[in-house]
């Protein structure tokens, strides 16, 4: 009975430890996760007092791997500063039509001057640049994917920020195919 007795109790304890500990991650929850993604109005959308607009979105496919491509896709956000700041841990994602999911890739900077009809690179999806514009002006942005050219022509763009979880916003591309990268 002694056995059986201090076992409750340190199963009790532990799940006690355990309850306690993973309260934090269990709060954070709702800012990690896209739980309530609605479509854009086409290439627009308003999220948390912050204009979105896909400025473009230009595919080209590898010469290493015919079947892969790079997809450069520009993002504008707009919006008065304090509802910048809600943008904060700004997130990308590219969603496939079976929900696989490709994140943008790093270290692709060139991305932007090879694919963007004005030959310019952007940083990021980050809405507060360190020249930030008039207020009223747009940030641009731009994310570098690889991803498989048989979904080119079904892709969802999925994007929110820490102060907007858990919503976000999701806008269909339709990526114009140029010649190779």
């Amino acid at each position: 009975m002694k056995t059986s007795g201090w076992l409750a109790i340190a199963a009790a304890l532990f799940a006690a430890a355990v309850a306690y500990d993973g309260r934090r991650d269990l709060l954070a929850l709702p800012q990690t996760r896209e739980w309530s993604a609605r479509p854009a109005d086409g290439e627009n959308g308003t999220l948390a007092g912050v204009n979105l607009r896909v400025v473009f979105a230009r595919a080209a496919p590898l010469p290493e791997q015919p079947d892969s491509a790079v997809l450069l896709v520009r993002l504008a956000l707009s919006g008065p500063q304090a509802a910048r700041k809600a943008w904060l841990d700004c997130s990308a994602t590219l969603i496939g039509p079976d929900g696989s999911r490709w994140l943008p890739v790093t270290g692709f900077y060139d991305a932007g001057a090879r694919l963007a009809p004005d030959g310019q690179s952007n940083l990021a999806c980050m809405p507060m640049p360190f020249n930030e514009p008039p207020e009223g002006g747009e940030i641009l942005s731009d994310q570098a994917y690889m991803v498989p050219v048989s979904l080119l022509g079904d892709l969802t763009l999925r994007v929110s920020a820490q102060g907007t979880r858990p919503e976000a916003l999701d806008f269909a591309l339709a990526p114009l195919m140029q010649p190779g990268f």
